[in-house]
């Protein structure tokens, strides 16, 4: 090769290894992606010019191949990228057009297993406030935890028999109505509702309470476990709970049936109001049940035969009244005496 040429062609060299050395720096600090290809293209463009000074074909043909296979590397992502990249289907991904399923591929590795909890949790409504019931304490109250912190919960609307009051003895289908409770919401995570109050005058916070779409509330009383209790002004659901206990009163469900019926006892009348229709534990016709308001406001009745009956007075100035039949008082809004 011509000495002068040859001069020209190592001070070519020199300024290309400069030029490539800057730009991959350049691309390293700011051109993660597009510095190699740039490089590339430079690499190029002065292979070219090279390859018009006289270069002779086996270097270029050597330096074609390095060129090609660092065109190779620099085109593709480091494996450290790829490993972790999934392709996201389109919204017919998986299903072919007759409507059955096939199967899909993926490129993520297989993800770490994740143990099932022994206790499925519900989807809680995202309009309602979310809660993990902590402990059951009857079949209307609960204990649950929000934000870390514990809170009693009793259910609004509804009345179970009782099972843990220090002076009242269990109601019929008390332990029933308890276990039913738990087996429902034990360890569930829960969507809690206010209606008006929010709290009773024990603190406890008054809601309405779902598991999934079914409200615990209107599904105890539903299946037997639970009377309507109506305590004004939380009457949100009331006309439903009626509804529901006129549903398990008619087909005996729960403390319907037989286990918890009426106490035999002798007919009472005098009462002085009329029951065109039939009254219930009564010798002349007139009703005999006793609508009470206690001091705290519960609407309270009494048949004949339970504790406190003959003690009862109907003050009707206080918006106490008779009823001719149970079913008249519990549609009324009244619950049954527990003793």
């Amino acid at each position: 090769m011509d000495p002068m040429k040859r001069d020209l062609k190592d001070a070519f060299d020199d300024m290309a290894r400069e030029l490539k050395l800057g730009l991959e720096r350049f691309c390293a600090l700011r051109w993660k992606v597009k510095g190699p290809i740039l490089a590339l293209i430079a690499l190029i463009i002065l292979g070219g010019i090279g390859a018009a000074l006289g270069t002779d074909d086996q270097a270029l043909e050597a330096d074609s191949g390095h060129v090609g296979q660092r065109t190779t590397s620099s085109t593709q992502p480091p494996p450290s990228i790829t490993s972790g990249l999934t392709t996201s289907p389109s919204p017919t991904a998986g299903r072919s057009r007759s409507g059955t399923t096939t199967p899909t591929t993926s490129t993520a590795p297989a993800a770490t297993s994740i143990s099932t909890p022994l206790t499925p949790t519900a989807v809680v409504d995202p309009n309602l406030t979310s809660a993990v019931v902590t402990r059951v304490v009857d079949g209307d109250t609960i204990e649950v935890r929000i934000d870390g912190v514990e809170y009693t919960v009793r259910y609004i609307g509804v009345d179970t028999p009782e099972t843990v009051h220090p002076s009242r003895p269990v109601g019929c289908f008390g332990p029933e109505a308890s276990a039913f409770n738990k087996q429902l919401v034990q360890g569930q995570t829960v969507g809690l509702e206010q209606d008006i109050s929010e709290t009773d005058q024990f603190g406890r916070l008054l809601r309405y309470v779902y598991l999934g779409s079914e409200m615990v509330n209107s599904t105890l009383v539903r299946e037997g476990y639970a009377q309507v209790s109506t305590f004004p002004p939380d009457v949100k659901y009331q006309d439903l709970f009626l509804d529901l206990q006129r549903e398990a009163r008619d087909n005996g469900r729960g403390l319907w049936g037989a286990t918890c019926a009426s106490p035999t006892a002798a007919p009472i009348g005098g009462s002085g109001v009329d029951c065109p229709d039939g009254a219930e534990f009564s010798v002349d016709g007139s009703a005999s049940i006793k609508g009470n308001i206690n001091a705290e406001g519960v609407r309270i009745y009494h048949v004949p035969g339970q504790q406190y009956y003959d003690r009862t007075v109907i003050n009707e100035a206080s918006s106490e009244r008779w009823f001719c039949t149970e079913a008249e008082a519990l549609d009324a809004g009244w619950r049954k005496s527990r003793v």
